[in-house]
């Protein structure tokens, strides 16, 4: 089970990277009539997504410590805050394009989706560090 998930995040990681990189002219296609909602927007919300998805999968589901647990405990955070950037970004640019006006509002946005990738990537190079050590032993 386990296995057909990481397949189903690097089929949609893939996925989005291909578009974000191959495919750039896709991005701007919106995605509702009604309102401004391009591809683009989608696209990097499912990669911060599946990102942080990634990260808390490959924490121990059973952990057997308690720095393990709270990894685990602050990733599972992050995916529901994860879950929550895109809404956030709308709030903060005004728009589902992404476009400040503000920029109080885009140094806001900034530092918050920094943190929403630098917090997830310390606690899985912690992580394998951990993992390297532990077999070293």
């Amino acid at each position: 089970m386990k296995l057909l998930r990481f397949i189903l995040l690097f089929t949609v990681l893939g996925g989005c990277l291909y578009v974000l990189f191959f495919q750039p002219e896709l991005l701007g296609i919106n995605l509702s009539k009604n309102s401004d909602f391009p591809l683009g927007s989608l696209v990097s919300w499912f990669i911060i997504i599946t990102f942080v998805l990634f990260v808390y999968l490959v924490l121990p589901a059973e952990s057997k410590t308690k720095s393990d647990k709270k990894y685990k405990t602050i990733s599972a955070v992050f995916i529901l805050i994860s879950a929550l950037w895109g809404v956030f970004s709308r709030i903060l640019a005004g728009n589902w394009s992404w476009v400040f006006n503000d920029m109080r509002n885009f140094y806001v946005w900034v530092l918050f989706t920094t943190i929403l990738i630098l917090v997830p990537s310390a606690i899985f190079i912690v992580h394998i560090f951990r993992r390297i050590f532990r077999k070293n032993r």
